[in-house]
């Protein structure tokens, strides 16, 4: 090569380093001036007063400049920032988050504009989401700043996540997905079902992100340090090895709660945003409250024993003679005695009347019951006044069906609509008495002074879920159905069949003993109409759901599950890397993972699995022995899969802290906990580093 070339390129490489060097030492010079505590002070009284000039703006209806999930959601928003401005400046943040917001915001406001809204708003949401993670991941490294063995692995591990190409990919994808998704709801399609798609596509894909993550992280913070001899540094070091996987585990499941808090506020701050846009009807807008952003739990109707019933129907057919000749000249029963009889027909007896109470014919109605229904309630005392002055429930409700009065010891009852009525403001209710001039002439009149007591079932409708079949079940076809509670109310609508159902009843039809009995109709008896053919509801067709908790609390449990599932993949990630590859490692971790969320499905799927031949009655030993494989498979894998959040959030049902204890017990501490056990036996067995000999 000619010397000038040469030149040349020793020239280049001089500048470039001149620049590197230059530009890190303007970042050092920056560090330090944002660490100074009059810096720290300084920016945290311009930023506070920032906000402050933001959210008096956003409060003013001109401001349509501001994103409108920001208006909407003035108070967290200003809240959120508020706390974000603090945490950014004392960390030591500062010039990071204005490098970032000095991109976005312009963007933002060019694109707005220019009229592309759509892209604006993906811009801003990525900017404020990649401040977030980094607040967050600074938060974490300072958590995990103790000098202590595995928390110094751990820390190491959280810097190698954000330097690793591969976790880099899906901490972006991360960041850009919930941006991306809110923009794609369709804003004609009601509002219940964007709800619906928004929690079900937020949360689910964001767990499946981070699932796959936490897989990939694990088994290659391990497998990695092995194949490039990096672990001969952490063995030559007092640090034991079962610290060494705990200190990995233990960054993994950090990582994963910095991004979980990301991604699952970024979820729920924008449901916040859209439970507050107009729904397209009023059943739209109850739909929203009692159906998906609460916590509800379901009930079936009592089942029936019919088994006394059949007997006795079955002794009264022994006991006509004319039945026991007709069968014995048949030749169908010889030398029948009646044990035998009533046995094999109660059987038959037993079958039809179960037929028959799931079986609705035209025009006809069932009787069912739902015991142990107990919607949430609040309870307030006050004082009867006659002057007009209401008395103010910090709640919205119904209406008077959801009201029930009555003197302070629980005593004596007050008719809502002989004593009340309601008005309304936009968070709470208002009872205005009845003048005392009217009091005097209802049948339980109340007096000046008197203290009563008012229980009442805060905007918490009952939801009934039903699922009808019919004939050849077209999917066209409409047919009318009615519920009626009995002395209470008539709700009519029209049906489909096949696709499960709702129906809205108020909770306060729940009676005093926490039943509640519905008469099913194939029909509307107001118009006399009624479906030709025979309805009938499936075994698991009926459900009564009612609220027992709020949406904000359920959605905090559901992330908390997510969050221990994810800390069992971790483990089973550096596990498997402590004996294999980090191809292999990866393979078994995905297979234990996708199998033990297709548990539930493999369950259902085995209950139609056959190990007799139906037509020759001959056992299958093939079949057997895949069935008792996968039965064995199921067992073991079936509590991981059984824990859907996701689901629970989408269809409004309660998630219990039971539940919770017991994913933790399970999930948390017993496969957990025998997933190290099993790694740490490996590892420790396993020779790392091989000293040579030589100084």
């Amino acid at each position: 090569m000619p010397i000038t070339a040469l030149n040349k390129q020793d020239v280049a490489e001089t500048r470039r380093a001149t620049l590197s060097a230059r530009l890190s030492a303007a970042a050092s010079r920056l560090n330090r001036l944002q660490q100074r505590l009059a810096f720290k002070i300084a920016a945290t009284a311009v930023g506070l007063i920032a906000v402050g000039v933001l959210a008096a703006l956003a409060s003013r209806d001109a401001a349509t400049w501001l994103p409108e999930a920001l208006r909407e959601n003035l108070a967290s928003s200003t809240v959120i920032a508020l706390l974000a401005v603090v945490g950014v400046v004392w960390l030591g943040m500062t010039i990071s988050a204005l490098a970032i917001q000095a991109v976005a915001v312009p963007l933002w406001m060019l694109l707005s504009a220019s009229g592309h809204d759509l892209w604006a708003q993906i811009i801003l949401g990525i900017g404020t989401l990649l401040v977030l993670f980094l607040l967050l991941l600074q938060t974490a490294r300072l958590v995990l700043s103790a000098p202590l063995g595995p928390i110094a692995v751990a820390r190491l591990l959280l810097d190698e996540a954000v330097r690793m190409k591969l976790a880099l990919v899906f901490i972006v994808l991360l960041i850009i997905y919930i941006p991306l998704l809110a923009t794609q709801l369709d804003e004609h399609e009601r509002l219940q079902y964007r709800l619906q798609t928004f929690l079900s596509y937020g949360t689910g894909v964001s767990y499946a992100l981070l699932a796959v993550l936490t897989v990939f992280l694990s088994t290659a913070t391990v497998a990695f340090e092995q194949r490039d001899k990096q672990i001969f540094q952490i063995a030559s070091k007092p640090l034991g090895r079962f610290q060494y996987l705990l200190g990995k585990w233990l960054g993994l499941i950090v990582l994963n709660a910095v991004l979980l808090l990301m991604t699952g506020g970024a979820t729920f701050w924008f449901t916040q945003f859209l439970r507050t846009q107009p729904a397209t009807d009023a059943y739209d807008e109850l739909a929203v409250s009692e159906q998906v952003l609460t916590a509800r739990v379901g009930v079936r109707p009592r089942a029936e024993d019919f088994r006394q019933e059949a007997l006795r129907l079955a002794a009264e057919q022994w006991r006509n003679e004319s039945v026991r000749r007709d069968l014995n000249n048949d030749g169908r029963i010889d030398d029948l005695d009646a044990a035998q009889y009533v046995a094999t027909q109660g059987n038959e007896m037993l079958s039809r009347l179960q037929s028959e109470r799931l079986s609705i014919p035209p025009g006809e109605y069932r009787e069912y019951e739902f015991r142990n229904v107990r919607p949430i309630s609040r309870r307030v005392r006050a004082t009867v006044r006659f002057d007009g002055e209401p008395i103010v429930l910090p709640d919205r409700i119904q209406s008077l069906v959801d009201l029930r009065i009555t003197s302070a010891d629980g005593r004596v009852p007050y008719l809502a609509d002989e004593n009340f009525r309601l008005g309304f403001t936009e968070d709470e209710t208002l009872v205005y008495l009845a003048p005392a001039e009217i009091q005097k002439q209802t049948a339980t009149p109340m007096v000046e002074g008197q203290t009563i007591l008012i229980n009442y079932f805060p905007r918490n409708a009952l939801t009934l879920r039903f699922k009808l079949n019919s004939g050849e079940n077209m999917p066209d076809v409409q047919l009318p159905i009615t519920v009626i509670i009995p002395d209470r109310a008539m709700i009519a609508q029209r049906a489909v069949l096949v696709q499960t159902q709702t129906m809205l009843i108020p909770a306060g039809f729940v009676r005093d003993d926490n039943s509640l009995v519905i008469y099913f109709v194939n029909g509307d008896p107001r118009t006399e109409q009624a479906h030709p053919e025979t309805i009938t509801i499936p075994w698991d067709g009926l459900e009564l759901m009612y609220k027992v908790d709020t949406f904000e609390w359920n959605y905090f449990r559901a992330m908390l599950i997510v969050w221990l599932k994810l800390g069992f993949l971790a483990m089973l990630g550096i596990a498997a890397a402590t004996f294999a590859s980090f191809p292999v490692a990866c393979l078994l971790a995905f297979t234990i993972f996708f199998g033990a969320e297709s548990a539930p499905f493999l369950a259902a799927s085995l209950e139609n699995f056959d190990k007799v031949d139906p037509v020759t009655k001959e056992r299958l030993y093939v079949n057997t022995v895949v069935y008792q494989i996968a039965s064995g498979i199921q067992w073991l894998l079936r509590q991981y899969g059984t824990v859907r959040p996701t689901q629970s959030l989408i269809e409004g049902r309660h998630i219990s802290w039971t539940l919770v204890s017991q994913t933790v017990l399970w999930i948390s501490v017993l496969w957990t906990g025998l997933t190290a056990l099993l790694g740490w036996v490996v590892f420790r067995n396993r020779q790392v580093a091989i000293y040579s000999g030589h100084a």
